[in-house]
């Protein structure tokens, strides 16, 4: 078990980052089962908005070549096997649903390369699109990160609220994407080492930016209404005032036996975002041909699927730790 460290501290993982990166990945794998729209809102778009906002809070920018060596290593080999290894998975599926080899999508494995408008979707593995992401997010936050604050700022902003125009513009390894998020993952590099920094505090001062954060996003949620849609700036910061909101909630949590479970899957997002696919896409086939389509199906769909997998993770992460970014 991790212990609590100041945000200082790189060698020791931070558990309350750990509780919110356990809640946002079973967001994601929920939204890749049977789930629903709250609204505007959609539970793996928080879950992917959490990642890349949590990820800004501990990129360095360093040089190019030790950035390839080590991102080389922790992103792009794990994304390379896993791809590898979903091939012949995906085409398992489809043979189930087929029964005909001639139907199958052989060509699948070269969706890598295509060079158009596209966000996130790899068919052989769809969740890996975040793994290229990340890389190409990182990458470009090495340069744009030598820039003044507020110009990174208002790139940020801009990039965010471009999230359709950027989509549909064609480019190879789903780099459009990549530079949406990147608006997130630079509001994380912004503000990330100063909210730790005020979340190391007493609880007295966390009592005063909770009231903030809940303040704040309350506003935001006023604001909507039906004619506001996913592109609207409101519902970005909505989604980002929500995982403020439970960033600082969850710093209230560190040293509770009861958050273990999310701490275990926040510590181990890699290898759930690679391999979760090959458990959810059976499971909720199955449950489809029962005729248990219900959102609350598919919740506890993702919670079996991440329990399932824990002997994997942990072989994984002792016998081929490469393979999970470590």
């Amino acid at each position: 078990m991790a212990t609590k460290t100041t945000p200082q501290s790189a060698k020791t993982r931070i558990e309350y980052i750990d509780i919110l990166k356990g809640l946002a990945i079973l967001t994601v794998l929920w939204s890749h089962t049977i789930h629903t729209y709250f609204g505007n809102w959609n539970p793996g778009t928080f879950g992917n908005i959490a990642f890349f906002f949590l990820s800004g809070f501990f990129f360095k920018v360093i040089d190019i070549k030790t950035f390839i060596e080590k991102k080389g290593l922790k992103i792009l080999l794990p994304f390379i096997v896993f791809y590898i290894l979903s091939y012949p998975i995906r085409l398992g599926f489809e043979y189930w649903d087929y029964r005909d080899l001639n139907a199958l999508n052989y060509e699948m494995i070269w969706d890598i390369f295509k060079i158009e408008g596209r966000h996130d979707y790899l068919y052989a593995n769809v969740p890996l699109w975040f793994l290229l992401a990340i890389f190409f997010v990182q990458l470009i936050g090495l340069f744009i990160f030598r820039l003044p604050k507020w110009i990174v700022f208002i790139f940020a902003i801009i990039v965010i609220f471009l999230r359709e125009i950027l989509f549909n513009i064609p480019t190879p390894f789903m780099i459009n994407n990549s530079i949406h998020w990147f608006g997130f993952f630079a509001l994380g590099y912004l503000f990330g080492k100063p909210t730790m920094s005020y979340l190391s505090t007493p609880v007295g001062k966390r009592n005063i930016l909770l009231g903030s954060v809940i303040t704040l996003a309350i506003s935001i949620i006023c604001i909507t209404n039906d004619h506001i849609d996913q592109n609207n700036m409101v519902i970005w910061l909505q989604y980002l005032a929500l995982t403020l909101c439970l960033l600082v909630i969850a710093s209230y949590f560190e040293n509770i036996s009861a958050t273990r479970f999310l701490k275990y899957l926040g510590a181990n997002t890699l290898l759930l975002l690679c391999t979760s696919e090959w458990f959810l896409i059976p499971m909720t086939r199955v449950i489809n041909k029962m005729g248990l389509s219900y959102w609350p199906i598919g919740i506890l769909l993702a919670l079996i699927c991440t329990i399932i997998m824990i002997p994997l993770i942990n072989f994984i992460n002792k016998r081929l730790p490469l393979l999970a970014g470590k």
